[in-house]
């Protein structure tokens, strides 16, 4: 990289004395000077300051103490000339940093720079401009995150969806603080919650908001965003604050942010394609070299002894060619691989608020540096340590952000004080109308009361404060064209027709598809393909097709009916029984996509969680060659094919003219498919060397705990490709390899299964242990999921007595109807649904829950534990695998006996965690209240629930209440 005068202009600077001199002449008297000989800085008391080939560490407590030393010498005219020579230094090496992940000078030498900096600032604090270059990091900082823990809690806000609910939020606070009362009104900001802690006006932490109580500590990631000071600005400063605010991509940066990473990604990808290239021509050479000396293996007694010499000679000079073509071959491997390291490092982000999380937890907070994140203050916490004027000034909102400004802390242009329901409606309607235009993004306007006081009259619910609510837009509304309608195939069976849209931004987000659930759904929205439609996110995130615009049809529509095969596997599609409104392709055992489905399921967190089973390797073990009809397609119509090569070390590229595609039959003379179902029939596949279709390895799921590493080594796969020079897209096609296995590039280079496939087999292994419930929802039961399956679990111990169970029985157990029973019964009277369990049994897979005694494993629950060290708070006992009667060993069985509802919203646990809980501790959690009920458990906003428990007389219990029952095994009186 060529560097530029004006940064070549900042490294000569760098060449001035530490405490001012210009010249570079050695100064007596002077701690460190310039030696004209070495041209390094000097240290005169003795130490070598300079930065040698090893690049020591910098120790930067040394350094502040030194700089202090040197700087206490300074006069305060010196000081002032000092500060107007570093900090244009500093900021242009920071800059360049920003743009080159380099500072342009050793990161040693910047330190001191910046360390003499800070301690000018310190000894003459008028001299540090708000801005100054000290209050960014320029270092690099210890990247290990650790927890911290907030002083005080951070909440969630309630949200509103209508103004009729904002209204009744309005009311009923102005009730408690009156008519009068002022509001502040600002713009949702839709980034990352961060809560900085400021300690006598120094940033000590930063945090992301976590669960409220404990978050993950990025101080070092903050400090590379310029817009959060490091040190709070004029003279009323508390001894503690902690500020709240959002971390946010501006809007106007998101776009070209994310084409200038894709635009690293391609020149990455070509420079990659470039070293493949050139690889691939060395390990050619290297051939030719090893043939051409295969050719003539004659010894010196079989030939005259100046034509062996001649021989010789030119044996040896191959040898040495075959050498040096080996190290530049290491090395460009080398090269290839730490490419295609940076390849993977990059990543294009579906919306600015992924891109704000995603930036501001890298591990190396440098790269958060070079990310265009900024910051907005919007709340206080933990406030101690104030001046009586300072704690005036921060008795209301309004005064807050008034008081950041003064510290140097941005907050929204897009505040308002309100006081009345009109002024709120009508700042919440503009802010509707204008979101695209903001700075920022956002979902939604905040509403605050703006006095402090009043904020702590009203307080908090367990997740929420009283004094805040969020009105949430609906969601935006874009227009797009309907290109087709498809349909896939799901893991029972259901036949789902989803729509392929012209890309469109929605809400920050890339949307290309939507579903479109069944084909009555599409008759009733009059949908027809080319369509323009109006499409919008189900929740802010489901894509949904509203409707169509039928003015702007322009007689390109055509109508779309359901097929009525199986795009897959050519089945006839038709309901599951009479009244279905949904399509089901009935092959549920040999149809791929289906089984393909099925597999990716069972992989899956709810399921047996299995790490790196995903629908990649799902696609690798049933339908490896899923994409060789596109591969085909591609090459008829002019792409190209990268084929194995006959040793196998490489690959030979293959791709048709027009000319040779119409000889060999594949198109007719107007470039259409002569065959449209083959595309290229396999007799012409034959002869040009395409391989032939694979048999998977998987045609159900029973052989899955089978597959082993070997069975693994010759499954390949169809990738698609895409080949570029400059950046510029020269061909597409697909590339035919290996999955699981390496690929040899040297001819005595031993292939083995990749580090991904070691971990998936161990991961599966794994799972065979994995509790009964899960087990079940592995199965693919129509109706059984997580909860009816653990219901099932927690009714009988093992698969045999559910397999045994009559209908009758199963639709006793409470959460199972007849028709949950029924589905059950019926997946058993499949006999390849028995030959599943059969073959898993025998691979060694469980299917009871045995206690820890006769052979289950003793889980540890420590860590299991919430606030107020109650068993079960605050941890998610389905991810710690605390599941299943063997962990029930390891707590006490305090709610033995018991049938348990919980309702509402509790603070310290998930709806799947308190469930969770309550199994653990030996009782039966339900969904449903009845008077076989022993306890209902309620939280904040509990409904229907808990007023059919009040009305059958069921003892209710609040969560501090419960925790008491889990430790006591006693119901509170």
């Amino acid at each position: 990289m060529s560097t530029s005068p004006h940064a070549m202009d900042t490294v000569e600077n760098l060449y001035e004395t530490i405490d001012g001199v210009s010249d570079k002449s050695s100064v007596s008297g002077t701690l460190f000077s310039f030696d004209d000989v070495s041209g390094q800085i000097v240290d005169n008391t003795g130490q070598d300051n300079s930065t040698d080939a090893k690049k020591e560490e910098v120790n930067h407590h040394d350094l502040a103490a030194r700089y202090k030393n040197i700087v206490s010498t300074y006069s305060k005219e010196h000081a002032r000339k000092r500060v107007n020579e570093l900090t244009p230094q500093i900021r242009t090496a920071q800059l360049l940093y920003t743009n080159t992940a380099e500072y342009g000078i050793d990161d040693n030498e910047y330190d001191k720079l910046r360390h003499e900096l800070s301690a000018i600032e310190a000894r003459f604090p008028e001299f540090e401009a708000k801005d100054s270059p000290t209050h960014t990091v320029g270092a690099p900082i210890d990247p290990n995150a650790k927890a911290v823990e907030h002083i005080e809690r951070l909440y969630s806000l309630q949200d509103v969806f209508s103004y009729d609910e904002l209204r009744d939020w309005y009311d009923g606070v102005a009730r408690q603080v009156g008519q009068g009362a002022v509001y502040t009104a600002e713009a949702k900001i839709d980034g990352l919650a961060l809560n900085l802690r400021y300690v006598n006006g120094h940033l000590d932490v930063a945090a992301t908001r976590g669960d409220g109580v404990t978050g993950e500590d990025v101080t070092a990631n903050v400090a590379y965003i310029s817009v959060i000071p490091q040190n709070l600005s004029g003279s009323t400063i508390p001894e503690v604050v902690e500020i709240r605010g959002e971390v946010f991509m501006p809007l106007k940066e998101f776009k070209p942010f994310n084409e200038g990473q894709k635009k690293i990604k391609a020149d990455l990808e070509d420079q990659l394609h470039q070293l493949h290239s050139r690889i691939e021509k060395l390990r050619n050479d290297i051939e030719d070299i090893d043939e051409e000396r295969r050719k003539d293996k004659r010894t010196k007694k079989e030939m005259p002894l100046d034509e062996y010499q001649t021989l010789a000679k030119r044996r040896k000079e191959m040898k040495a060619k075959k050498g040096a073509i080996s190290e530049e071959l290491k090395e460009i491997r080398a090269k290839a691989k730490s490419v295609l390291g940076e390849i993977s490092s990059i990543r294009i982000f579906a919306n600015p608020r992924n891109a704000a999380a995603g930036s501001l937890r890298q591990k190396d907070p440098r790269v958060t540096g070079q990310r265009p994140l900024s910051f907005i203050a919007h709340g206080i916490g933990a406030l101690n340590g104030v001046s009586d004027e300072l704690a005036k000034r921060l008795g209301t909102q309004e005064g807050f952000y008034r008081q950041c400004r003064e510290w140097g802390m941005p907050v929204s242009p897009y505040t308002q004080d309100v006081t009345t329901w009109e002024e709120i409606r009508d700042f919440v309607e503009k802010i509707g109308e204008k979101r695209k235009d903001l700075e920022y993004g956002t979902d939604g306007s905040v509403i605050k009361v703006n006095n402090r006081e009043d904020q702590e009259k009203l307080g908090y619910t367990s997740r929420v404060p009283r004094w805040a609510v969020a009105f949430k837009y609906p969601p935006e509304k874009v227009e797009t064209r309907l290109l087709d309608i498809q349909v896939g195939i799901g893991r029972t069976g259901r036949a789902t027709p989803y729509a392929v849209l012209e890309p469109v931004f929605v809400d920050g987000s890339e949307i290309q598809r939507a579903t479109l659930h069944n084909q009555f759904e599409i008759q009733r929205k009059n949908l027809m393909i080319n369509d323009i439609v109006i499409l919008h996110k189900a929740g802010d995130i489901i894509p949904q097709i509203v409707e169509p615009v039928v003015d702007k049809r322009d007689g390109m529509q055509r109508v779309w009916n359901m097929p009525k095969a199986c795009p897959t596997c050519g089945t006839q599609l038709a309901p599951a029984q009479e009244k279905d409104l949904d399509y089901r392709c009935p092959n549920q055992k040999s149809c791929p996509a289906q089984l393909v489905e099925r597999i990716t399921h069972i992989g899956s967190r709810k399921a047996l969680d299995v790490d790196g089973m995903g629908e990649k390797t799902a696609l690798m073990l049933s339908n490896p060659d899923a994409n060789r009809r596109d591969a085909l397609m591609a090459l008829a119509t002019g792409g190209v094919l990268f084929l194995p090569d006959d040793n196998g070390r490489g690959f030979r590229r293959l791709r048709l003219t027009t000319e040779q595609a119409i000889d060999c039959g594949i198109i007719d003379d107007d470039g259409g498919i002569v065959d449209s179902q083959a595309i290229i029939p396999e007799k012409i596949c034959e002869q040009l060397g395409i391989p032939s279709p694979q048999k998977p390895l998987l045609e159900t799921e029973a052989a899955l705990f089978d597959v082993t590493e070997e069975s693994l080594r010759d499954v390949f796969s169809w990738s698609p490709f895409t080949q570029k020079s400059g950046g510029i897209v020269v061909a597409q096609g697909y590339k035919y390899a290996r999955v699981a296995w390496t690929t040899s590039s040297q001819k005595n280079e031993e292939i083995a299964p990749t580090l991904n496939t070691r971990a998936f087999l161990e991961n599966l292994n794994r799972a065979k242990t994995q509790p009964l419930w899960r087990k079940l929802v592995a199965l693919s039961i129509r109706h059984v999921g997580h909860t009816v399956a653990r219901s099932l679990a927690d009714e009988y111990s093992s698969l045999d007595y559910i397999r045994n169970a009559s209908v009758e029985d199963l639709g006793a157990i409470e959460g199972i109807s007849s028709v949950i029973a029924t589905s059950i019964k019926e997946w058993f009277d499949e006999d390849w649904h028995e030959d599943i369990i059969a073959q898993w049994q025998k691979a060694g897979v469980t299917f009871s829950d045995v206690p820890a005694e006769e052979g289950g494993s003793v889980l540890d629950v420590s860590g299991v534990h919430g606030a107020h060290g109650a068993p079960g708070a605050n941890a998610d006992v389905t991810q710690a695998g605390l599941t299943g009667v063997g962990a029930r060993e390891t707590v006490p069985q305090t709610l033995a006996g018991m049938s348990i509802v919980a309702t509402g919203s509790l603070e310290n646990y998930t709806r799947d965690g308190v469930g969770e809980t309550i199994r653990m501790y030996g009782g039966k959690s339900r969904s449903s209240v009845s008077k076989s009920t022993t306890l209902v458990v309620a939280g904040e906003k509990a409904g229907s629930k808990l007023q059919k428990a009040e009305k059958l007389g069921i003892p209710i219990l609040d969560e501090v209440q419960f925790e008491e029952l889990l430790r006591t095994g006693i119901i509170p009186g």
